[in-house]
């Protein structure tokens, strides 16, 4: 008996296996509310490592085989992936994660974004956003937003584990807004305060906070920092009524470094995402550092 009934596990492991829904994540602040929200009833794989460039992602062949099993591909949006992304999902002939699908899942067109300004200058395509700030996910309130609608779509495709996506985002979202009353309360000291940006990656933060960008040392988003560019922020906020220079950890660091030398501002730098830096251990630490480096 007993053997026959090892018999029977070896013959039915992989369909137990293969019943978790199999989600592919753009970026890993995805995977982890993802696998929060999901639990046992799922498994992740994210594209982009916490360290990747957001606009220009190496993706491998463990990523295009990774898109071809999904049943739930879940983008940040936006323009921000398409230059890396798009060309692996129509070649991936996986039908249920294409855009309009149930199995595709934009986190961008269930939060409100800001316009990026016009600017006559040559962008490359990869920091072409439709108009829009793509880092919609640095925003603290947004995160909630998208564990719910996370954990509705899982329920969708898994409703066996309905209960189970609903308890889950239920208590995520509930340990969220406990964590943003003590975000609120140490960056209460920023309000109103003025900072200058390495690339427009924070604008969503800052705007929670009631920060204010004097500007972003790029001239338009992806193209380099110009000293004329630092020089018109500064005529227009001075150095001594500016707070902070923010870099961000994918970008090169010369010229925040410089313009913090030439003015005596402090510069800190900030983590994106998850894995960005070695305390963003999950979404939970990836905001608690980044309070913590902001209110010091």
């Amino acid at each position: 008996m007993r053997f026959i009934l090892t018999i029977a596990f070896i013959f039915f492991m992989p369909v137990l296996i293969h019943a978790r829904v199999l989600v592919v994540t753009a970026f890993p602040y995805i995977a982890d509310i993802t696998r929060i929200v999901g639990g046992d009833g799922v498994e992740v794989h994210s594209l982009a490592s916490g360290t990747s460039h957001p606009h220009y992602v190496n993706a491998n062949g463990a990523a295009a085989r990774a898109i071809g099993k999904a049943d739930l591909l879940i983008v940040n949006g936006a323009g921000l992936e398409d230059e890396w992304l798009e060309g692996m999902l129509k070649g991936s002939k996986n039908a249920a994660i294409q855009p309009g699908k149930d199995g595709h899942l934009d986190l961008s067109e269930l939060v409100d974004l800001i316009a990026e300004g016009q600017t006559t200058l040559r962008r490359t395509p990869q920091f072409t956003h439709n108009g829009v700030n793509p880092h919609h996910h640095l925003d603290p309130a947004n995160i909630p937003v998208y564990a719910d609608a996370i954990a509705a779509r899982l329920q969708r495709l898994d409703e066996s584990n309905a209960g189970l996506y609903r308890a889950n985002a239920r208590s995520f979202v509930g340990e969220w807004k406990r964590r943003m009353k003590q975000w609120d309360s140490r960056l209460s000291d920023r309000k109103g305060s003025t900072v200058i940006q390495r690339h427009a990656l924070f604008d969503y933060f800052l705007r929670r906070y009631d920060i204010v960008c004097a500007g972003s040392l790029e001239p338009a988003p992806g193209v380099s920092p110009t000293l004329q560019q630092a020089n018109i922020i500064l005529s227009e906020t001075p150095a001594d009524r500016t707070a902070l220079i923010i870099r961000d950890v994918f970008n090169t660091a010369t010229a925040a470094n410089h313009l913090a030398a030439r003015t005596g501002i402090k510069l800190v730098v900030l983590p994106h995402d998850v894995g960005s830096v070695p305390e963003a251990v999950d979404i939970f630490a990836l905001f608690d550092e980044i309070v913590r480096r902001l209110a010091e």
